[in-house]
């Protein structure tokens, strides 16, 4: 009785497994891995809990047939319910007065948020060559752009030359304006501004936005289902605007001509940060963006949020990057997962407060 209250004070998830691989004890770390009671997970067995990684299960099985602890960091598991962790495994026997193996102690260490803050520290610097990069790149090509496009406006002007090839100029002005959006979205995303840290009304911001849209796409339905219990957010208006401007801008242009577009606000539940890197001592409200278009094909999603990626036949690939970056900016989180009406949802976490440190 005192051990199992021993692992229950465990931060990390814990199960105790006999030789037929049921559970014979789990604590509350392991019910919130899970997302299952510890009555319930004492119902399962090993197979049940890792039934995409048999690498877990060997390691079980070699403990009760040798005796011996083994150790498995870094394990990326398969497992639906531990997909998008990070997990440092360790098996260890259990044994009884005569030294045999009774039982299997596995412990499964998160180091999802290590790996994650690994990762973040290897992009930013990337991120940071890749901004010095491109601002010289945008300064070497904006100026002599500058140039062309103004030497391209003056001759424009000559009624004869407008007459007989005001169409081709048209389009000359145009290409250069789409390179000089290019440039910008380049720097953006390479050197984003700093946050202006201020109370936000999200549930105001987006219905603004949402309004905005309506104008453009009058026969588009937009549903917006928010809880006005939420308490506003503190952080940066202008950055939070775009960030749901081109999600759904986004929606609105996969959604077809009558489709509907949805919007929901509500708090996020500890469980729901399951495969995440954020907090889990901190308090998140989670907005549901979804639409009824074609969807993400499933060989795309994990392209969605990198650089010069994109689907659509005019677009640069920087929207959902720039709006990522800015979303972790503010300590949150961006997520995709089809949506029920077949078409994309997209989920974006962000913490009800920050620390001063925020966006420093």
């Amino acid at each position: 009785m005192e051990a199992k209250f021993t692992l229950d004070l465990l931060t990390q998830a814990t199960v105790v497994l006999d030789h037929e691989g049921g559970v014979c004890f789990s604590n509350e770390a392991a019910a919130q891995l899970w997302v299952l009671n510890a009555e319930r997970l004492q119902q399962l067995h090993a197979e049940d809990l890792f039934p995409d990684d048999p690498e877990v299960l060997r390691h079980v099985e070699q403990v009760f047939s040798t005796g011996k602890t083994i150790r498995r960091p870094g394990l990326h598991p398969q497992s639906r319910l531990l997909a998008e962790r990070v997990l440092d495994v360790i098996a260890s026997p259990v044994l009884d007065d005569s030294g045999g193996v009774t039982q299997v102690l596995l412990c499964l260490l998160d180091t999802t948020h290590h790996h994650a803050a690994q990762a973040r520290e290897v992009e930013e610097r990337i991120m940071e060559q890749l901004g010095l990069m491109t601002a010289s790149l945008a300064h070497e090509i904006r100026n002599p752009l500058s140039g062309i496009k103004g030497a391209l406006q003056l001759i424009q002007r000559d009624a004869q030359v407008s007459r007989t090839h005001g169409d081709a100029f048209g389009l000359m002005l145009g290409e250069l304006e789409r390179i000089e959006r290019l440039l910008q979205n380049l720097q953006h995303f390479a050197h984003p501004a700093p946050l202006h840290l201020q109370s936000v009304d999200l549930h105001e911001l987006l219905a603004n936005i949402i309004e905005f849209e309506k104008q453009h796409s009058p026969m588009l339905r937009f549903h917006a289902h928010f809880d006005l219990s939420l308490p506003p957010l503190h952080g940066d208006r202008d950055k939070l605007h775009q960030i749901f401007l081109n999600l759904v801008r986004n929606a609105v242009e996969a959604s077809p001509p009558e489709g509907r577009v949805r919007l929901e606000t509500r708090p996020c539940s500890r469980w729901e940060l399951a495969g995440t890197t954020l907090d889990p001592s901190q308090s998140y409200l989670l907005v549901t963006l979804s639409d009824e278009g074609h969807g993400v094909a499933p060989e795309d999603v994990e392209q969605l949020f990198k650089p010069f990626f994109t689907t659509k036949t005019s677009g640069h690939g920087l929207g959902l990057p720039i709006t990522h970056r800015l979303i972790r900016a503010h300590g949150g989180q961006i997520r995709y997962a089809p949506a029920k009406s077949g078409g994309a949802c997209f989920e974006v976490l962000l913490p009800w407060s920050r620390n001063s440190e925020l966006g420093e």
